[in-house]
Protein backbone atom coordinates (compact mmCIF):
# COMPACT_ATOMS: atom_id res chain seq x y z
CA UNK A 1 0.00 0.00 0.00
CA UNK A 2 1.84 2.87 -1.41
CA UNK A 3 1.70 7.27 -0.16
CA UNK A 4 0.61 7.61 -3.60
CA UNK A 5 -3.00 5.58 -3.29
CA UNK A 6 -3.24 7.46 -0.16
CA UNK A 7 -3.08 10.73 -1.11
CA UNK A 8 -5.40 9.82 -4.02
CA UNK A 9 -8.14 10.66 -1.87
CA UNK A 10 -8.49 13.75 0.03
CA UNK A 11 -10.80 11.94 2.94
CA UNK A 12 -8.47 9.40 3.51
CA UNK A 13 -5.34 11.67 3.32
CA UNK A 14 -6.64 13.67 6.20
CA UNK A 15 -6.91 10.67 8.55
CA UNK A 16 -4.29 8.82 7.75
CA UNK A 17 -2.17 12.06 8.43
CA UNK A 18 -4.50 12.40 11.96
CA UNK A 19 -2.56 8.56 12.68
CA UNK A 20 0.65 9.45 11.94
CA UNK A 21 0.33 12.75 14.21
CA UNK A 22 -0.76 10.22 17.11
CA UNK A 23 2.29 8.07 16.68
CA UNK A 24 4.64 10.28 14.90
CA UNK A 25 4.95 8.46 11.66
CA UNK A 26 4.40 9.55 7.89
CA UNK A 27 2.48 6.10 6.76
CA UNK A 28 3.02 8.22 3.45
CA UNK A 29 6.49 8.36 2.96
CA UNK A 30 7.11 4.99 1.43
CA UNK A 31 10.71 4.63 2.50
CA UNK A 32 10.34 5.46 6.20
CA UNK A 33 7.32 2.89 6.51
CA UNK A 34 9.42 -0.02 4.97
CA UNK A 35 12.14 0.85 7.50
CA UNK A 36 9.87 0.87 10.39
CA UNK A 37 7.51 -2.48 9.20
CA UNK A 38 11.49 -4.39 8.88
CA UNK A 39 12.76 -2.97 12.24
CA UNK A 40 9.66 -4.12 14.45
CA UNK A 41 9.65 -7.55 12.25
CA UNK A 42 13.19 -8.13 13.80
CA UNK A 43 12.25 -7.04 17.44
CA UNK A 44 9.27 -9.72 17.40
CA UNK A 45 11.85 -12.68 16.37
CA UNK A 46 14.56 -11.24 18.79
CA UNK A 47 11.76 -11.57 21.49
CA UNK A 48 10.48 -15.13 19.89
CA UNK A 49 13.90 -16.52 19.82
CA UNK A 50 15.24 -14.20 23.08
CA UNK A 51 17.18 -16.03 25.90
CA UNK A 52 14.08 -16.49 27.93
CA UNK A 53 12.78 -18.83 25.45
CA UNK A 54 15.78 -21.02 26.02
CA UNK A 55 15.48 -21.13 29.28
CA UNK A 56 11.88 -21.77 29.76
CA UNK A 57 12.10 -24.56 26.84
CA UNK A 58 15.27 -26.15 29.35
CA UNK A 59 13.28 -25.71 32.49
CA UNK A 60 10.37 -27.48 30.79
CA UNK A 61 12.56 -30.32 29.47
CA UNK A 62 14.00 -31.03 33.14
CA UNK A 63 10.71 -30.76 34.38
CA UNK A 64 9.37 -33.54 32.30
CA UNK A 65 12.23 -35.82 32.60
CA UNK A 66 13.18 -35.69 36.25
CA UNK A 67 10.52 -38.85 37.06
CA UNK A 68 12.22 -40.64 35.00
CA UNK A 69 16.31 -39.91 35.45
CA UNK A 70 15.35 -40.02 39.79
CA UNK A 71 14.14 -43.67 39.19
CA UNK A 72 17.24 -44.49 37.60
CA UNK A 73 19.29 -43.79 40.79
CA UNK A 74 18.62 -45.76 43.94
CA UNK A 75 18.91 -43.10 46.46
CA UNK A 76 16.19 -40.89 44.76
CA UNK A 77 13.96 -43.81 43.42
CA UNK A 78 13.54 -44.82 47.37
CA UNK A 79 12.37 -41.01 48.17
CA UNK A 80 8.73 -39.93 46.55
CA UNK A 81 9.60 -36.39 47.91
CA UNK A 82 13.14 -36.08 45.64
CA UNK A 83 11.77 -38.15 42.72
CA UNK A 84 8.76 -35.79 41.95
CA UNK A 85 8.70 -32.48 44.16
CA UNK A 86 11.24 -31.00 42.12
CA UNK A 87 8.52 -30.98 39.18
CA UNK A 88 6.31 -28.52 40.41
CA UNK A 89 8.75 -25.37 40.58
CA UNK A 90 10.76 -26.56 37.31
CA UNK A 91 7.86 -26.35 35.21
CA UNK A 92 6.10 -23.14 36.60
CA UNK A 93 9.63 -21.50 36.12
CA UNK A 94 9.26 -22.93 32.50
CA UNK A 95 5.57 -20.95 32.58
CA UNK A 96 6.66 -17.84 33.59
CA UNK A 97 9.28 -17.77 30.74
CA UNK A 98 6.93 -18.32 28.34
CA UNK A 99 4.64 -15.45 29.74
CA UNK A 100 7.32 -12.85 29.89
CA UNK A 101 7.72 -13.48 26.18
CA UNK A 102 3.92 -13.64 25.31
CA UNK A 103 3.86 -10.55 27.21
CA UNK A 104 6.52 -8.35 25.49
CA UNK A 105 5.74 -9.70 22.17
CA UNK A 106 2.43 -9.09 22.68
CA UNK A 107 2.91 -5.44 23.78
CA UNK A 108 4.99 -4.72 20.90
CA UNK A 109 2.44 -5.84 18.55
CA UNK A 110 -0.49 -4.02 19.78
CA UNK A 111 1.36 -1.16 20.91
CA UNK A 112 2.99 1.81 18.95
CA UNK A 113 3.65 2.20 15.09
CA UNK A 114 2.07 -1.16 14.28
CA UNK A 115 -1.12 -0.25 15.79
CA UNK A 116 -1.49 2.76 13.63
CA UNK A 117 -0.13 0.90 10.25
CA UNK A 118 -3.16 -1.38 10.59
CA UNK A 119 -5.38 1.66 10.97
CA UNK A 120 -4.49 2.74 8.24
CA UNK A 121 -4.74 -0.52 6.15
CA UNK A 122 -8.32 -0.41 7.69
CA UNK A 123 -9.13 2.91 6.53
CA UNK A 124 -8.11 1.70 3.35
CA UNK A 125 -10.21 -1.13 2.66
CA UNK A 126 -13.10 0.80 4.04
CA UNK A 127 -12.48 3.39 0.84
CA UNK A 128 -11.70 0.79 -1.18
CA UNK A 129 -8.10 0.64 -1.46
CA UNK A 130 -7.73 -3.11 -0.80
CA UNK A 131 -3.89 -4.09 0.57
CA UNK A 132 -2.13 -5.98 -1.87
CA UNK A 133 -0.85 -8.27 1.15
CA UNK A 134 -1.50 -8.48 5.02
CA UNK A 135 1.65 -10.41 6.43
CA UNK A 136 0.97 -13.43 9.03
CA UNK A 137 3.40 -11.76 11.49
CA UNK A 138 1.85 -7.68 11.26
CA UNK A 139 -1.56 -9.43 12.71
CA UNK A 140 -0.02 -11.90 15.30
CA UNK A 141 -0.98 -14.83 12.98
CA UNK A 142 1.93 -18.28 12.77
CA UNK A 143 1.19 -19.93 9.85
CA UNK A 144 0.67 -24.10 10.14
CA UNK A 145 0.07 -23.76 13.99
CA UNK A 146 -2.61 -20.90 14.32
CA UNK A 147 -4.47 -18.73 11.92
CA UNK A 148 -5.93 -16.86 15.12
CA UNK A 149 -5.18 -13.04 14.43
CA UNK A 150 -3.85 -11.86 17.81
CA UNK A 151 -3.64 -8.28 16.23
CA UNK A 152 -6.41 -8.22 13.23
CA UNK A 153 -6.61 -5.16 11.25
CA UNK A 154 -9.47 -2.97 12.28
CA UNK A 155 -12.87 -2.81 10.35
CA UNK A 156 -14.20 0.02 9.48
CA UNK A 157 -17.66 1.38 7.65
CA UNK A 158 -17.42 1.65 3.79
CA UNK A 159 -17.16 4.52 2.77
CA UNK A 160 -18.71 6.00 -0.91
CA UNK A 161 -16.49 7.04 -3.30
CA UNK A 162 -14.95 9.98 -3.85
CA UNK A 163 -16.35 12.48 -6.49
CA UNK A 164 -14.60 13.28 -9.41
CA UNK A 165 -14.24 17.09 -8.69
CA UNK A 166 -13.08 16.18 -4.92
CA UNK A 167 -9.75 14.46 -6.45
CA UNK A 168 -6.80 15.83 -4.65
CA UNK A 169 -4.16 17.50 -7.44
CA UNK A 170 -0.87 16.47 -6.75
CA UNK A 171 0.33 18.15 -10.02
CA UNK A 172 2.58 21.46 -8.48
CA UNK A 173 2.90 22.94 -12.17
CA UNK A 174 0.83 26.59 -12.52
CA UNK A 175 -2.50 25.85 -14.26
CA UNK A 176 -2.68 27.20 -18.24
CA UNK A 177 -5.78 29.39 -19.09
CA UNK A 178 -7.37 28.48 -22.58
CA UNK A 179 -5.88 29.97 -25.23
CA UNK A 180 -9.13 32.15 -26.98
CA UNK A 181 -10.09 31.20 -30.66
CA UNK A 182 -9.14 33.50 -32.85
CA UNK A 183 -11.49 34.33 -35.55
CA UNK A 184 -10.29 34.61 -39.24
CA UNK A 185 -9.48 38.22 -40.38
CA UNK A 186 -10.79 36.61 -44.35
CA UNK A 187 -13.78 38.69 -45.44
CA UNK A 188 -17.52 37.11 -45.25
CA UNK A 189 -20.44 37.87 -46.99
CA UNK A 190 -24.00 38.34 -45.30
CA UNK A 191 -24.60 34.97 -45.07
CA UNK A 192 -21.27 33.37 -43.26
CA UNK A 193 -19.72 32.41 -46.40
CA UNK A 194 -16.15 33.38 -47.37
CA UNK A 195 -16.25 36.09 -50.48
CA UNK A 196 -13.84 34.90 -53.35
CA UNK A 197 -11.24 36.50 -53.84
CA UNK A 198 -11.10 39.80 -55.86
CA UNK A 199 -9.10 39.04 -59.15
CA UNK A 200 -8.27 41.59 -61.96
CA UNK A 201 -10.05 41.39 -65.20
CA UNK A 202 -7.89 41.24 -68.73
CA UNK A 203 -7.54 44.11 -70.43
CA UNK A 204 -7.16 43.65 -74.79
CA UNK A 205 -6.06 46.74 -76.65
CA UNK A 206 -6.76 47.39 -80.40
CA UNK A 207 -4.96 50.07 -81.74
CA UNK A 208 -5.15 52.90 -79.94
CA UNK A 209 -8.40 51.67 -78.30
CA UNK A 210 -8.35 49.89 -74.79
CA UNK A 211 -11.06 47.09 -74.62
CA UNK A 212 -12.49 45.84 -71.77
CA UNK A 213 -14.62 42.94 -71.48
CA UNK A 214 -18.22 43.27 -69.57
CA UNK A 215 -18.68 40.90 -66.93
Amino acid sequence: MSGSTLASDARLLERVRAIGVRHGVDYTDDAAVTALLAERRRTLERIQRGPLVWWGALFLTAAVFWPLLASAFPALAGDPLLSYAPTGPLLLIAVACFTVVHVRWKRELTQGALTGYREVAGLAVAHGYEPAHVPAWLEGRTPGVSEKRRAPVPTYPRVDPQEPDATVRTDDSPTVPPVPRRHSAEPRTLLGAARPPVTSRPRITYGTRLLTPQA
